[in-house]
């Protein structure tokens, strides 16, 4: 005879649905796989003690144990329940049938209780390829933890006490206690930014802001460079704030990530912000592969639909700063093994931040920097020019003392700005450009000399500055829609975001080069 049912055991926070099967036959032995047979004997003393007081016989016969997947349970002990109703199958005490399509988890006490959760429980995250119909019946410990989270969609989640009311039910069809089931994606955390909102507290310049509005709206990866203590982690965090919230098929594609890492992680509509140590691993970074064969997510996938800041980026590795380069040029990764590959999509907005040389103060001249010309250049070198041109935005932060008029943009409002703009990149809108904007673009890239590459990144910037500027004109001014016209400003703005166009930008005068920059 066996008897087939399903139960829940935790690795690292997370539920993991496994399959328990029993088969009995003649004879008097008892064999287990799929558990350490020390776990197993803790759990079959529990359950024998259990059947004893509340009157039912001890097993007799040979018994096989299945218990699958088992590689990464750290907690069995909420297998009690579901090889207890085994069991009572294989005993003729309640129909084999009916615990086929019932999810079960609990602890017994010695004397056929079910042990209540102490706390309120942690969120239930199965493997994907574990989950079992969505239609079957769920059994879970009665307590105050039980009114939890659940994420298996069952068709019912019943509450039991003790052993007793447990085989009454399956037997007679006695009543459990229920609790209502929502769908998962009402339960999400909501996104609530903390007020007052770094976005609007920070001291930034015009063309600061604006840039930031810009990254956010384009989804631009974005370089500073600047002195320690100018803002840009603190920049880095103003872009997230602008960030639109994520749909319930992003959030659930996060999930899945963490799931794969073993991580719990709610539904939850606040796109993420990971900020990784310099010391990370490329592996860290990007993702690798498990003893099993199977792909572990890096934070640029968990990262996805919002922010991964890489503070300090001269100081990663090497092989960490070359490994950017696929998912900035064609939004996605690709990672390939000798025992096979994986491509994944790439929508995180990758902002770095680094110090213009090695002790940081170079933009406040010879006062503060002792740094020469070639330590300054070495220095710079970590980053490789592949990797630098294709940062879409670059930008050069300042000291207070250098800050200009402090903007009046509010938090709200520059959300609505990010939200419209990449509306009307996803429809491609019309948008057109003038022949001065045009004649503006080839000056410039004949003066810079500037790649096919970077002529692509000023268009782009280009592009949605206009966007943006145009949708500030339109509320300021309460007008209708009108053509959107791509100017020689937004031109010359996109040339002012791209530095490392121009050879040696640090060794020139940042006057000469502003003025440069305007007659381009």
């Amino acid at each position: 005879m066996l008897v087939t049912t399903y139960g829940i055991g935790f690795a690292n926070h997370n539920g993991q649905v496994v399959s328990v099967q029993l088969h009995k036959s003649r004879g008097a032995r008892f064999h287990v796989s799929g558990i350490p047979w020390s776990e197993a004997r803790k759990i079959l003393s529990r359950i024998f003690a259990a059947f004893e007081h509340t009157g039912y016989a001890r097993p007799t016969g040979a018994f096989t144990l299945l218990v699958s997947p088992t590689d990464k349970l750290e907690r069995m002990a909420t297998l009690d329940v579901p090889i207890a109703l085994a069991f009572l199958a294989a005993m003729g005490e309640i129909p084999a049938e009916a615990i086929r399509e019932v999810i079960s988890m609990g602890e017994m006490e010695l004397d056929g209780s079910i042990r209540p959760f102490e706390s309120p429980w942690a969120l239930l995250n199965p493997e994907p390829h574990q989950m079992p119909s969505v239609n079957r019946m769920c059994l879970l410990p009665a307590g105050p933890g039980s009114s939890c989270y659940v994420d298996l969609h069952p068709r019912s989640i019943h509450l039991a006490a003790n052993l007793t009311s447990i085989a009454r039910h399956f037997q007679q069809g006695a009543p459990l206690p229920m609790i209502r089931t929502k769908k998962p994606w009402r339960c999400r955390l909501k996104w609530e930014p903390q007020a007052p909102s770094i976005f609007e507290s920070l001291e930034l310049s015009e063309i600061q802001r604006k840039t930031l509005l810009v990254a956010a709206a384009g989804n631009l990866s974005l370089m500073m460079i600047g002195s320690p203590g100018t803002g840009k982690s603190q920049m880095a965090r103003a872009v997230h704030e602008l960030l639109p919230i994520l749909d319930e098929s992003a959030s659930t594609q996060l999930q899945s990530f963490h799931r794969m890492r073993g991580e719990p992680y709610a539904l939850q509509e606040v796109p993420p912000f990971r900020s990784p140590h310099h010391r990370s691993s490329s592996n860290g970074l990007v993702g690798s592969w498990r003893r099993d064969k199977a792909w572990m997510p890096g934070e640029l996938s968990l990262a996805e639909g919002g922010v991964l800041c890489l503070d300090e980026f001269t100081e990663f590795s090497r092989d960490c700063i070359e490994s950017l380069r696929g998912p900035m040029e064609f939004g996605t990764l690709s990672i390939s093994r000798a025992h096979g590959g994986q491509t994944v999509a790439v929508s995180a907005l990758i902002i770095a931040t680094s110090n213009p040389c090695p002790c940081g103060h170079f933009h406040e001249g010879g006062n503060r920097c002792s740094c020469t010309s070639g330590r300054v250049q070495n220095y710079l070198k970590r980053i490789s020019g592949p990797v630098m041109e294709r940062f879409t935005l670059h930008l050069e932060t300042q000291n207070q003392s250098l800050i200009g008029p402090l903007s009046e943009i509010s938090l709200s409002t520059a959300r609505e700005c990010t939200k419209r703009c990449r509306l009307a990149l996803q429809s491609k809108s019309s948008w057109s450009w003038s022949a001065e904007a045009i004649d503006t673009l080839q000056r410039h890239v004949r003066l810079h000399r500037v790649s096919p590459r970077g002529r692509q990144k000023i268009e782009t910037i280009a592009t949605v500055h206009a966007l943006v500027e145009h949708f500030f004109a339109k509320r300021a001014e309460s007008k209708g829609e009108a053509a959107i016209k791509i100017s020689p400003s937004d031109v010359r703005f996109a040339g002012q975001m791209r530095i490392f166009d121009r050879p040696n930008w640090w060794s020139f005068d940042q006057s000469r080069s502003s003025i440069e920059l305007n007659n381009a």
